[in-house]
């Protein structure tokens, strides 16, 4: 069993002496659309790697998980068209700036 980067999964984790295991996962999306476009996964590694950055280690944020989750279906959805994508992005990039709290 492994987990892909850009995949949208429920899964269960059962506690063990140094860490928790991941006993079981479920796929609810894993943005085909977006993993056949390198534009999108540049874009999609943009907002990964700035809402790392933003975010306090284990700190719960669900306003943020949200808008990345919209963000993932909104590539996925437009990367195939350029044009949508550039608009998407640059549109999401400000979003991100409200969501993080600036």
């Amino acid at each position: 069993m492994h987990l892909d980067i850009f995949n949208l999964v429920d899964f269960e984790l059962i506690d063990s002496k140094n860490m928790p295991i991941i006993a079981s996962t479920h796929t609810e999306s894993a943005f085909p659309n977006l993993k056949k476009s390198m534009p999108a996964i540049e874009a999609a590694g943009y907002f990964a790697r700035e809402i790392d950055q933003t975010m306090f280690e284990n700190e719960r944020d669900d306003k943020m998980w949200s808008f990345l989750v919209k963000v993932f279906t909104g590539l996925d959805q437009n990367a195939s068209d350029r044009t949508r994508l550039n608009d998407f992005f640059s549109q999401n990039r400000e979003e991100l700036i409200r969501v993080s709290g600036y």
